[in-house]
């Protein structure tokens, strides 16, 4: 005699569990998918701050360099970062830079250093430099790097002599004596 299965009975169907465990992989799959793309965007992320340290760090040597007085000549420097930034490559270019004054300018003059008539750049007497700071991977092209520019002036040069008003000499502050400890 064959017994009857109750129609009734407690559990799931074999096909009941294959479409649970199908709906909790698609889930698993999403969040999977969702997670990775998240992890390239912080890895990304890190890669831009790194790449933004590395060009500010430069742009700041360069600076630097400018307002110490040294020599600055116009270029382009390139080279690799020392260990651990051995990865990534550096290009800092150096350009002369001035506001060229507007044409109806009437005076014989221009009002500061900075400006320069129109036709009459004279890069040698330039006071401002453009200096552009650019890293990037080796693997990567130059052009695909952000620049980071900034307008840098070098310091004025110093008179050999202090001059006060009308080219009279500058008093000197006086030199502070110690105290004789035999009074």
């Amino acid at each position: 005699m064959m017994r009857s299965i109750p129609r009734h009975a407690d559990g799931f169907t074999l096909l009941e569990v294959l479409m649970a465990v199908l709906v909790v992989g698609l889930v698993y799959g999403f969040l999977l998918r969702f997670v990775t793309q998240n992890l390239e965007r912080v890895g990304d992320s890190r890669r831009e701050i790194e790449v933004a340290r590395l060009a500010e760090m430069k742009l700041r040597e360069t600076q630097d360099r400018i307002l110490s007085g040294e020599a600055v000549t116009p270029g382009v420097d390139a080279g690799f970062f020392e260990e651990p930034d051995e990865a990534y490559q550096y290009q800092v270019s150096i350009e002369p830079f001035s506001i060229p004054l507007p044409p109806s300018f009437k005076g014989e003059i221009a009002p500061s250093s900075v400006f320069t008539p129109t036709g009459q750049h004279d890069p040698a007497r330039t006071p401002l430099f453009v200096v552009q700071s650019r890293v990037f991977r080796e693997d990567d092209e130059v052009e695909q790097a952000i620049p980071f520019t900034s307008i840098l002036t070098p310091p004025p040069p110093l008179a050999a002599t202090p001059t006060g008003p009308a080219g009279s000499p500058r008093p000197q502050p006086a030199q502070a004596t110690p105290p004789d400890p035999r009074q």
